[in-house]
């Protein structure tokens, strides 16, 4: 039915959640009214608050159309605040919006995940034909497309905003949000003084702030070390101990090398990717590794020791780097330790192919 934009009223969460469009959002919008003379129907409940359509009511207002088009539905408060969600799920949002609509979310998902509860059956059979069901943080944080971590991340960054009382930075970490969740959720765990110096470094530039935090980080590590100065050509650190691993994560490595130097890293089995990273951030490239475990193919453990050859430039090396030996026998015992253990179908890739174990196709 058509009804006059005047007696429309807006939905309370509507701009709680979404603010104001900027002022080109809002032209855009008006243009495209204007230009196809065409406005999509306008959801509304019986008491003729807008569930959908707020930015296109307020486009024919400033046009002069004093009447649109609408759709009345019949639904419960529940179903017209996921309406009004869903209705603005293509829509382009910060996100800052992105979390502000996560709240509401969250609050349905909680409420469908309680009645299932009180229902006492499989929760699973209550779930109506596409949607999910499973943790509600990660449920709520694919419908807004982040990840769950994410998700946790901005949403912590959204409530400090909420509640800080500096304009400017409120202004600024609401910016860095929206354009770096990790860097902003970083700012928020930073004393004040780290903040403002962040703020002078960037002049405002959010673009900025990541690399600024790196860096000021990188000066903190480095003021609390007590590192030797001057360069070394070689760096050799022994990680095999779990307790002192994230302290050497805050040495200021990549300042100590000279320009070709090399960095020997102790790392265990489980601490490999760690170490490769640990020497990849200080901008050393891996080269090759040292084994040292003489009983290493008779039980996988940790108790190996593994020493990472990583370089910068093009220092002289203690090993040579040889070319992989590419058709040498492997102990039988892997493959008889695989058979043993995994019941499974096996497959093996080859150069020219591939051979299925154990079973003919």
């Amino acid at each position: 039915m058509r009804i006059e934009t005047s007696t429309l009223q807006e939905h309370p969460l509507n701009r709680s959640i979404y603010g104001v469009d900027t002022p080109e959002q809002f032209n855009e919008l008006v243009e495209k009214i204007r230009t196809s003379n065409w406005i999509k129907p306008i959801l509304i409940n019986k008491q003729y608050r807008i569930i959908s359509g707020h930015r296109r009511v307020r486009a024919a207002i400033q046009l002069g159309i004093s009447a649109v088009d609408c759709e009345i539905l019949t639904v419960d408060e529940d179903r017209q605040l996921e309406l009004l969600l869903a209705e603005n799920a293509f829509r382009e949002k910060t996100t800052i919006q992105k979390v502000r609509e996560a709240e509401y979310y969250h609050e349905i998902e909680s409420k469908k995940a309680h009645q299932r509860q009180l229902a006492g059956v499989d929760p699973v059979e209550m779930v109506p034909p596409g949607e999910k069901i499973g943790k509600t943080r990660d449920i709520v944080a694919e419908k807004i497309g982040m990840s769950g971590k994410s998700y946790d991340k901005a949403r912590k960054v959204v409530n400090q905003i909420d509640n800080e009382n500096e304009d400017a930075f409120k202004f600024f970490l609401e910016d860095t949000l929206n354009e770096n969740i990790e860097a902003a959720s970083k700012l928020i765990e930073k004393p004040n003084d780290f903040v403002q110096t962040v703020m002078q470094i960037t002049n405002g530039d959010v673009k900025k702030v990541s690399s600024a935090i790196s860096e000021l980080e990188k000066e903190e590590a480095k003021s609390k070390t007590h590192m030797p100065p001057g360069k070394y050509q070689v760096i050799y650190a022994d990680l095999t101990n779990q307790n002192i691993e994230e302290d050497f994560y805050q040495l200021p490595i990549s300042e100590l090398g000279e320009d070709n130097s090399v960095l020997f890293l102790w790392v265990t089995p489980e601490g490999l990717t760690r170490g490769l990273k640990l020497a990849q951030n200080a901008g050393f490239q891996y080269r090759t590794a040292l084994v040292h475990n003489n009983d290493f193919l008779n039980e996988p453990s940790n108790n190996a020791e593994i020493l990472l050859i990583s370089v910068k430039g093009n220092p002289a090396m203690i090993c040579q780097v040889y070319e992989p030996y590419r058709n040498g026998n492997k102990p039988r015992v892997i493959r008889e330790r695989i058979l043993e253990t995994y019941s499974g179908d096996k497959i093996e890739l080859l150069a020219d192919g591939w051979e299925i174990w154990g079973k003919e196709v």
